[in-house]
């Protein structure tokens, strides 16, 4: 036995110990985290909308105040001027030229200005100060100007001319005393001046310039509040136009936490410089551009893109981004931002705050705002790794104060627990020996205690399991088959001597291992079953008896039936070798398979043979119908001719006896004729004509009859051939009532509802056998006097027929029979049950589709679905 410090029960009271204490400590600390991340969180949104919220501000308004650039040029009268007479002069290249060089001069005098230009009413730039735009058509952009009806921005794109990514801000120009439409001006500017809102830049200090602002403090973070360019100053203010604002205004803010603050401008507005220059030009020069890079302050920086993956941008509503990306370069324009809250606000107008994938699949927390006015969107993001990592920090260090508590822990307890099981651990290592066999070993009583008590027992026990040992084996050895005993689940204990001679194996073989490791591999898993459920048994009760294939020690297999005897002891598997007598039994069986495999094969010809015999005396029986009503109708359809013609006569001999007649009336008054007068009454020759046109009449009407039934019963008989034609629908179902009308008449109602169906290319004979089958089916189906209705029409790619009636229906059992072969529930005689098996196989040769819905003493519907692709 290996030598244990502590043993189960040491371990035991350690678990415990730990346990115990582990638990609450646990509980507590996921508690501590689960509340402080929820905090975080909050705190984390918060911080985010107050971010959105102030870029929201500053890009309105750094967009109104384009807008309001673009009104000031507007109203330049130097502007006006050149483009009235732009619109009234003909030849206008100097005027256009002049314009241009103003445009040039206005445009110097804003860094963010990259160019500007006027459009005529035509919607032709007239002048620029970039002249490569001059001539260009640029009257798409009037359509907004109609929409917006003043000063609008264009939404950013990729300028051909200039090969820049840009936003315009138009205005439009008209006449000072009339009003008049006279075109518009527009101001370009990069789109990536949106940076200037929502990235930021290192503030970029000139030494040299005594305009530039007081330094900020660098610990303190201003909410984004970039101008468009840095201003002149007086002592502590910011000087804009007429304007004058306090840049050193402080208020409370949470994202600083408990006593701290940011530095939030009070409301400020963006404004482009009005002719004004930022240095002071020197005398006898013009307007000084100023070249320098926009400035931006470097609190905006620090709050956009905070830590290493905090981002804050704008995408426009094609999801496409709008300023520069932290992570992807060249992303204006071309980088597709499809993110939930992007899509949240395309598709249901709501801003969102949540945790979400960004545009690079990484999970972050952040906000979305909506910019109304030019259905942007703007993004406020930090990276989940990033934003947690304070609380994940906690977590750790909290997961390092349980772990050191539970090592204190431990060393407490196990001190305690081996004080506690040593006095025992002598007794356990000696009844391990004895128990795998050294029953010669006796334990020395050392006390008078509950342990020596315990020990004088133990010796006792060991005594009679040695008398038990010795006559167990005595019974083992006595009998004529193998047998062995298993405890432990599977585990040989004990084997007689009859294992060695039949199997071969040695008790060292097969001692203390799994009596299933002499198994044949595919009943292992069946042994072990019946194993387990032999443990479950009663001593004295039996599992039922199986067979198993037991592999011997020189690697035969002999077949065996074992019985699993449940004793207080354990399982007693007892093995009988019946190899010999299962070869026979497998000898045996493979004849008779043989045998009843040819049985088999002779039975399935016959039946095979009788449904060739039953088909082909069916066909024939067909075929002779066919060709009996193609006889009938050449038969008939002679004497209907000549009687049609005799009629004819008749009907032509009647006009001459009316003209007779009337000559008659015309000369009653002459005497000569008064005794012709009188036998023309006397066999009342009016009610002779009379009868004889109405019979004549009736007569060319049952002829025409006749001649319609005889046609279409020689073309339902006609056989035809696999062709298919441009068939119409209802007039081969009108073919088909005309064969059977004397079937529906005395028994049913008949209601057609053709629609406009087109042709369809078919089979019309084998579609007529269709309609005729299912009618007369239908014809059967009602007892008394009922209704048939046939209704055509078109859904979708098919022609449906309906064909209903209101007959007794068919039972719901035998609804999936009715289209096999020879099922039918009418009497020996009525019927072959071949009808509808062979309109299914008509209809499925046609890419249709045949369908029965029937409810019993209801009705039943038959609906036949055709494909007018076919046509």
């Amino acid at each position: 036995m290996k030598k244990q410090i502590l043993g189960v029960l040491g371990k035991k009271l350690l678990i415990y110990f730990v346990t115990l204490s582990l638990i609450p400590a646990l509980i507590l600390s996921y508690i501590n985290y689960v509340h402080s991340k929820r905090l975080l969180e909050t705190e984390l949104f918060n911080e985010l909308s107050l971010v959105g919220e102030a870029l929201i501000e500053h890009i309105n308004e750094f967009l109104r105040h384009g807008e309001n650039s673009a009104k000031h040029f507007s109203s330049d009268g130097f502007i006006r001027d050149h483009l009235e007479k732009l619109v009234t002069v003909s030849e206008n290249t100097n005027i256009s030229q002049e314009l241009s060089k103003y445009l040039e001069y206005k445009t110097k005098l804003e860094p963010r200005f990259r160019e500007t230009f006027t459009i005529n009413p035509k919607g032709i730039v007239a002048a620029s100060s970039n002249v490569k735009r001059v001539g260009i058509d640029m009257s798409d952009d009037f359509r907004i100007l109609e929409t917006r009806g003043g000063a609008f921005v264009k939404d950013a794109y990729f300028c051909d001319v200039t090969g820049e990514y840009s936003l315009i801000f138009y205005a439009p120009v008209n006449h000072k005393d009339t009003g008049a439409f006279l075109g518009m001006i527009g101001i370009r500017i990069l789109a990536s001046e949106l940076d200037s809102i929502t990235v930021g830049s290192k503030q970029e200090h000139d030494v040299t310039a005594s305009t530039t602002s007081p330094p900020l403090d660098q610990t303190k973070r201003a909410t984004v509040q970039p101008p468009p360019l840095t201003p002149p100053t007086r002592g502590g203010e910011i000087l804009i136009g007429k304007r004058v604002y306090t840049g050193n205004s402080q208020a409370p803010s949470p994202l600083m936490g408990k006593g701290g603050g940011e530095l939030l401008s009070k409301k400020k507005e963006y404004i482009f410089l009005r002719g004004q220059t930022l240095f002071k030009p020197q005398p006898d020069e013009g307007p000084q551009p100023y070249h320098n890079k926009t400035q931006y302050p470097t609190e905006l920086t620090t709050l956009t893109r905070r830590g290493a993956t905090g981002e804050t941008y704008l995408v426009s509503k094609h999801k496409l981004m709008l300023t520069s990306s932290r992570f992807t370069d060249n992303a204006q324009l071309k980088l597709e931002v499809n993110t939930e809250p992007v899509n949240k606000i395309i598709q249901e107008g709501k801003e969102m705050a949540g945790i979400y994938k960004d545009y690079r699949g990484v999970l972050v927390i952040g906000v979305s705002k909506y910019i109304k006015g030019m259905d942007w969107m703007l993004l406020v993001e930090t990276d989940v790794s990033e934003a947690f990592e304070p609380v994940y920090r906690v977590r750790n260090y909290s997961i390092a104060i349980r772990l050191f508590s539970v090592f204190i822990i431990s060393v407490t307890a196990f001190i305690v627990s081996h004080r506690i099981i040593n006095p025992i651990k002598s007794l356990i290592i000696a009844t391990h020996r004895i128990s795998k066999g050294d029953l010669d070993s006796h334990i020395q009583v050392t006390s008078r205690d509950e342990i020596g008590e315990l020990t004088e027992a133990f010796n006792r026990m060991t005594t009679n399991l040695v008398n038990a040992r010795l006559e167990l084996r005595e019974l083992f050895d006595a009998a004529n088959d193998p047998m062995v005993t298993l405890k432990d689940g599977a585990v040989v204990n004990n084997m007689n001597v009859r294992v060695t001679e039949l199997f071969g194996y040695t008790p060292e073989d097969l001692l203390h291992k799994k009596i299933t490791g002499i198994i044949r591999n595919e009943e292992v898993i069946m042994s072990e079953d019946a194993i387990t459920k032999a443990w479950q048994l009663k001593p004295g009760e039996k599992h039922p008896m199986f067979e198993i294939g037991v592999i011997t020690k020189d690697g035969n297999i002999l077949t065996c039936e074992l019985d699993l005897n449940r004793t207080r002891f354990g399982i007693q598997p007892h093995f009988r070798n019946i190899t010999k007598r299962k070869l026979l039994e497998r000898k045996i069986y493979e004849e008779n398979q043989k045998l009843e495999k040819a049985n088999t094969q002779l039975i399935s010809l016959l039946e095979e043979l009788k449904k060739t015999q039953l088909q082909l005396f069916q066909s024939e029986k067909m075929a002779s119908i066919g060709q009996l009503a193609a006889g009938i109708a050449h038969e008939i359809n002679n004497p209907v001719g000549y009687i049609s013609c005799n009629l004819e006569l008749m009907q032509n001999h009647f006009a001459a006896i009316k003209t007779l007649q009337t000559e008659i009336e015309r000369l009653k008054t002459d005497p000569p004729f008064a005794k012709l007068q009188q036998t023309v009454a006397d066999v009342k020759l009016d009610k002779v004509v009379n009868h004889m046109e109405k019979s004549i009449r009736e007569s060319l009407e049952g002829t025409e009859r006749i001649k319609k039934i005889i046609d279409s019963l020689r073309t339902f008989a006609y056989k035809g051939d696999d062709k298919f034609e441009l068939a119409n629908i209802n007039t081969e179902i009108e073919h088909i009532l005309n064969i059977i009308w004397n079937e529906i008449k005395y028994k049913s109602e008949l209601i057609k509802a053709y629609g406009d169906v087109p042709l369809i290319r078919c089979n019309r004979y084998q579609l007529g056998q269709v309609f005729m089958n299912i009618i007369l089916n239908a014809v059967q189906a009602i007892k008394e006097k009922g209704v048939i209705r046939i209704t055509t029409y078109q859904k979708g790619n098919y022609i449906n027929v309906d064909i209903h009636d209101n007959g007794i229906g068919i039972p719901e059992q035998n609804l999936p029979k009715i289209f096999e072969p020879f099922f039918t529930t009418k009497e020996v005689g009525k019927g072959t049950g071949l009808g509808l098996s062979i309109a299914y196989n008509i209809i499925k040769n046609h890419n249709g589709v045949i369908e029965a819905c029937s409810q019993v003493n209801e009705g039943t519907t038959f609906t036949i679905k055709l494909p007018v692709s076919t046509a």
